[in-house]
């Protein structure tokens, strides 16, 4: 609440004032300020002495300040060879602005206000595609059409990469332009299938399918596994938000509002449905047999990992990627059982997908308007959209120290564990600064999806994403433009309205609502403008 506060007063301070690309396999190199390729620094000997004359210097640099958000080990004080090579390819010099991200949003209001951005400020958290979660990144589409930064579709013939992923991902682009149809944001790009991590697991050693036709046909499979049980077998860490995910499949969301329906290909009042009435019932038929803990509100995230790994809990719908962690503790607690995808059931007869990541991400970078470096920061930001060019050095480093080629000519970890060792730890946090930081890479590949940096074997999951990708992920939300006008409408009607649907739908779950009061829950919703909000995402 507080950041759409501050969000509201800085928006009206403002008024007031007035192909699918491969990555390389070659060696990492340092970008070139002339187009051509450089090979990564030698050591050269020192003069003995000083020349007695002049030699002609070249242009200084521009120094150019960079606001970003200061997260992880990294020291972005520090003179990092991340910003050698980001230097490199603008032929500037960075200045970097790190700022904790918990006052993130506040620094960057006081700069709007103030009309005193830096050259570059980053806005969204790592790889975010949820404008609700971003505050900033609403903010910053609204301040480009007044002025404040640099619209960087009118200079995209200076930005030929980023041009490029703007063609090829044309239909998702519309979500990062501003009200005025411009882009004035260079985005993070997912340069892979735009699916998520984020779905659903049994243990199938216990189910004996990972395929379920309905959805009592999946009741019916956990109301079995849970006679065979001591205690509820659906453990969750992130309340609502887990839930949500299946009800995807009622072709509905417990949170997401409003709702984009996938065959009407429009947005509606999600909650005036029989599917969201459904899903609600689903859950709570759920909790009433005990196959979902009652806790599921507010379950501690370290028991759920316990309860998953000693066999308590046999069923998620989560993260995918704590799938290998999940098995491999049930395999170090002598259990000969795993968690696999299943797919999840259809609904009245329909099969409902589940809504994808758009290739273009809430996360990215702003120019300032008052930059002096435009030119400098447009190459550099280029640079980081050439795929070839920029991906494994800015993600992996430099070859025999930071990384090593692999044998499938890919690059790795220079051995196993050894991003847990503290000499490694310290090489990368104090002097390289190179790895999955969204404050500069601007191309995800699924090398981050996977997150092979942080995680050895991190891919072992990869069965279980190939399942939700090939099966359930079926498309994406399109873009809407919001006007300002009816972005403050939305901020007047959403916060309060999302956070009544929660409350109640999770009273309407745990039974501490009576259903029959379900019709003036709808009716309320509503009064409290969700028909409103439903016209304005649905306006052309």
């Amino acid at each position: 609440m507080k950041k759409t506060v501050c969000l509201f007063l800085i928006l009206t301070l403002i008024f007031l004032a007035g192909c699918a690309i491969k990555p390389t396999t070659a060696a990492p190199t340092i970008p070139p300020t002339t187009g051509t390729t450089l090979a990564l620094p030698t050591t050269t000997a020192k003069p003995t002495t000083i020349p007695t004359t002049a030699k002609p210097t070249e242009p200084v640099k521009p120094i150019v300040t960079w606001m970003m958000r200061e997260s992880g080990t990294t020291l972005y004080n520090n003179s990092l060879k991340v910003y050698e090579y980001l230097g490199a390819a603008g032929n500037l010099t960075i200045k970097p602005i790190p700022v904790a991200p918990d006052v993130y949003m506040d620094k960057l209001s006081i700069a709007v206000a103030g009309n005193s951005l830096p050259d570059i400020v980053n806005v969204g958290d790592q790889d975010l595609f949820i404008e609700a979660l971003t505050p900033d990144f609403i903010l910053a589409k609204e301040i480009g059409p007044k002025g404040l930064t640099v619209p960087l579709s009118d200079h995209l013939d200076k930005l030929p990469n980023y041009k490029l992923w703007l063609q090829k991902f044309a239909d998702y682009a519309g979500s990062i332009k501003s009200p005025d149809g411009k882009i004035y944001f260079a985005s993070v790009v997912r340069a892979y299938n735009p699916t998520s991590s984020l779905g659903g697991v049994i243990r199938a050693d216990l189910s004996g399918t990972t395929k379920f036709d309905t959805f009592d046909a999946l009741f019916n499979t956990l109301k079995t596994m849970r006679d065979k049980s001591k205690g509820p077998i659906w453990v969750n860490r992130s309340g609502i938000l887990n839930l949500n995910l299946l009800s995807y499949s009622f072709g509905t969301s417990l949170t997401d509002f409003p709702y984009y329906d996938q065959y009407q290909k429009t947005f509606i009042n999600s909650v005036a449905t029989a599917n969201f009435k459904d899903a609600v019932l689903f859950f709570k038929s759920l909790v009433d047999a005990d196959i979902l803990t009652k806790e599921w509100p507010n379950f501690p995230e370290p028991q759920w990992y316990v309860d998953s790994m000693n066999g308590s809990c046999q069923f998620w719908v989560d993260n995918m990627m704590n799938v290998p962690t999940h098995n491999s503790g049930l395999e170090k607690n002598g259990i000969s059982g795993a968690f696999k995808a299943f797919v999840p059931p259809s609904y009245n007869g329909k099969f409902y997908g589940w809504p994808g990541k758009s290739r273009f991400s809430t996360t990215g970078s702003i120019v300032s308007a008052k930059t002096k470096a435009l030119d400098n920061i447009l190459a550099m930001f280029d640079w980081t959209y050439n795929l070839a060019a920029s991906h494994d050095l800015l993600y992996w480093g430099e070859p025999g120290i930071t990384c090593k080629q692999l044998a499938s000519g890919e690059y790795g970890n220079t051995k196993p564990g050894v991003q847990s060792e503290p000499a490694f730890i310290k090489l990368i946090s104090d002097i390289y600064g190179v790895g999955e930081n969204s404050n500069w890479m601007k191309v995800f590949t699924d090398v981050e999806y996977y997150n092979d940096r942080q995680y050895d074997g991190a891919r072992k999951w990869a069965p279980e994403g190939k399942v939700y990708g090939d099966n359930v992920y079926a498309y994406s939300v399109p873009s809407v433009n919001i006007s300002p006008a009816d972005a403050e409408k939305i901020k007047q009607i959403y916060t309060p309205l999302q956070t009544y649907i929660d409350e109640n739908v999770t009273n309407f779950i745990n039974g501490k609502n009576d259903i029959t009061k379900f019709d003036a829950f709808v009716a309320k919703v509503k009064e409290m403008g969700a028909d409103t909000l439903v016209d304005i995402y649905n306006k052309k």
